[in-house]
């Protein structure tokens, strides 16, 4: 299977589920656990889902333009963290 066909079913195994574990989509997939990390991270840099404490999330598009914003075009002091934009905080050593 190519590596966006995978993408492309992982993505809507969590869509149809809104918030699931890693286990649980692993037995969902019928995938090897490094294939589903190796695809679930894609989608990560790719600002469509996100990783929770305890699994993996669908962005809304909100978010994910927002994501890939602080990603690609912003200052590399801004973060985002749990749905927060955050500023990271300089280093004391910076003279400034």
């Amino acid at each position: 299977m190519r590596e966006e066909d995978l993408d492309w079913d992982v993505y809507h195994i969590i869509e149809m589920n809104g918030h699931i574990t890693m286990d649980e989509l692993l037995e969902l997939s019928n995938q090897p656990g490094d294939v589903i990390g190796d695809s679930v991270a894609r989608l990560e840099r790719r600002c469509l889902v996100a990783r929770t404490g305890t699994g993996v999330r669908v962005l809304p598009v909100q978010e994910s333009i927002a994501r890939c914003q602080l990603q690609h075009c912003m200052d590399d002091r801004l973060f985002m963290e749990h749905g927060v934009i955050k500023v990271r905080r300089e280093s004391k050593r910076d003279p400034r």
